[in-house]
């Protein structure tokens, strides 16, 4: 992939969120970036420099559009609460969805 991309980017329709997430929490495991998304309150801040290192990584790994709706965003964990917060219950969605559909045929 190019631009340093190492998995699929999260689309602007949020199509496989939860692919992304468990992508984005396995590389961030293995890059020492954890604690940029999922803060320890008996730890240290992450250093300034992780912190941006996380929020580059991010707004790689997702589509350009809501890189420009969320530019806003300085910090991986805000970045990350909002993208949880729009797409995070999109298997719920399409659960009731698919329920709809069933109760039709």
């Amino acid at each position: 992939m190019d631009r340093g991309i190492e998995f699929d980017v999260l689309d602007a329709h949020g199509t496989e969120y939860h692919r992304w997430v468990s992508d984005i929490e396995q590389t961030f495991i293995a890059k020492d970036l954890t604690e940029t998304i999922f803060p320890d309150p008996t730890l240290e801040p992450p250093h300034k420099r992780t912190k941006s290192q996380a929020l580059m990584f991010l707004r790689k790994h997702i589509d350009p559009t809501l890189r420009m709706q969320y530019q806003s965003k300085h910090d991986p964990k805000d970045l990350w609460d909002a993208l949880a917060e729009r797409f995070g219950n999109i298997h719920s969605t399409l659960l009731l969805e698919l329920i709809a559909h069933w109760d039709e045929i």
